[in-house]
């Protein structure tokens, strides 16, 4: 009997485990450009971004600045999804939102090309030495197949704001 019962525990603790190590993001679907002007009003920033309507060719155009194929983001509409808000200026204040395929491209764009895109703008010598602290502290986070980019003053309160977001568009989905 004992032997029985400490099967069944330990069957219930791995399939608890299994259960805690499921994305809670993995079945997220949210409208980029929506989802991306949430997060600039959401987030503080001493210059707030600014973003432009843009079309298929001038995202495609972005991205490739950015060194991402549009072939890796889903597209919708016929334009990839693809949000992009900043002030035009010298400032680091900035919100990106992507939609990629699937989360394990998601994943290979936010450690890969954002990751160096990113490197680069801290080595740019161009900015202002009081964006340094934005810029070494920007997030750059997965959830799902979303990546996210956020540039601000506060980078905790902007993690914060995003995680908020993230959880409220799940309990909307579900």
């Amino acid at each position: 009997m004992k032997k029985i019962f400490a099967l069944i525990l330990a069957l219930v603790t791995v399939l608890s485990l299994c259960a805690c190590g499921k994305d809670k993001y993995a079945e997220l679907a949210i409208n980029v450009a929506g989802f991306g002007q949430n997060i600039v009003n959401g987030c503080s920033f001493d210059i707030v971004p600014e973003t432009a309507e843009l079309n298929a060719d001038a995202i495609r155009s972005q991205l490739d600045a950015l060194g991402i194929s549009a072939d890796d983001l889903k597209e919708t509409d016929g334009k990839p999804e693809f949000f992009y808000a900043t002030t035009g200026e010298q400032s680091a204040d900035f919100v990106m939102v992507i939609g990629a395929k699937d989360a394990e491209t998601a994943k290979k764009l936010s450690d890969g090309q954002l990751k160096t895109w990113l490197d680069n703008l801290r080595k740019d010598s161009s900015y202002n030495p009081a964006e340094a602290p934005k810029l070494e502290n920007c997030i750059n986070k997965t959830a799902g197949r979303y990546v996210f980019v956020i540039c601000s003053k506060d980078s905790a309160a902007a993690e914060s704001a995003l995680t908020e977001l993230l959880d409220n568009a799940v309990k909307q989905n579900v």
